[in-house]
């Protein structure tokens, strides 16, 4: 995917602590960048756990890619494993992987989380079986 830090500085509408934003050199079929991550619900930890039993978030994506692609995103279902990752690289635009160093520094690699669809939302954020609609995901423990 090659991700790189871009040189430019936006500030997210909820925060005002400017942030560097990642962009990607490389490319990979079903890899999207998230416009949106709500959490959504949170349940209480199971006993003798210290991790919540369930995360639940809404997930949109920009679907602005080609049209096989688009459909393969609007074909998921309910049950159907996503993973969802957080890249927060140093890099400048350009710089080439080197193979002989660690991955993970390279590439800013920060969090790796497993999803499992829920379904797709409605306008009015219901979930619905079919349609192609935003997707819901459950976060994985």
């Amino acid at each position: 995917m090659k991700p790189w830090q871009n040189d430019a500085t936006i500030t997210h509408e909820k925060s005002e602590q400017p942030h560097q934003q990642c962009i990607f050199g490389g490319w990979s079929r079903m890899a999207q960048p998230i416009t949106n991550f709500t959490i959504v619900e949170v349940g209480k930890a199971n006993i003798g756990e210290s991790h919540p039993s369930r995360v639940r978030a809404d997930v949109t994506l920009v679907l602005n890619t080609r049209g096989d692609i688009k459909r393969e995103w609007e074909h998921l279902r309910k049950h159907d494993i996503c993973f969802l990752i957080t890249c927060k690289p140093s890099t400048k635009p350009g710089t080439a992987y080197d193979y002989r160093q660690p991955f993970i520094p390279q590439v800013g690699l920060t969090y790796i989380r497993g999803c499992e669809i829920e379904g797709m939302l409605n306008t009015d954020g219901r979930v619905i079986e079919e349609g192609k609609r935003n997707l819901c995901f459950k976060l994985i423990n």
